[in-house]
């Protein structure tokens, strides 16, 4: 019973993430990409440490 209504609260935290991930990109996707370049940018830094650093 628990974990039902657990799950069922993870796929409504789920699907109000992607729709506002979209409606986010639709409507300003000049903060979409300032994401992607910060997420890029946080890759090639972790990268640069390297693994278990």
């Amino acid at each position: 019973m628990e974990t039902r209504r657990q799950s069922e609260g993870l796929r409504m935290l789920s699907d109000s993430g992607r729709e506002f991930r979209t409606r986010f990109s639709r409507e300003r996707s000049w903060a979409g990409e300032a994401l992607l370049s910060l997420q890029r940018y946080l890759e090639t830094w972790i990268d640069r440490r390297g693994p278990g650093a």
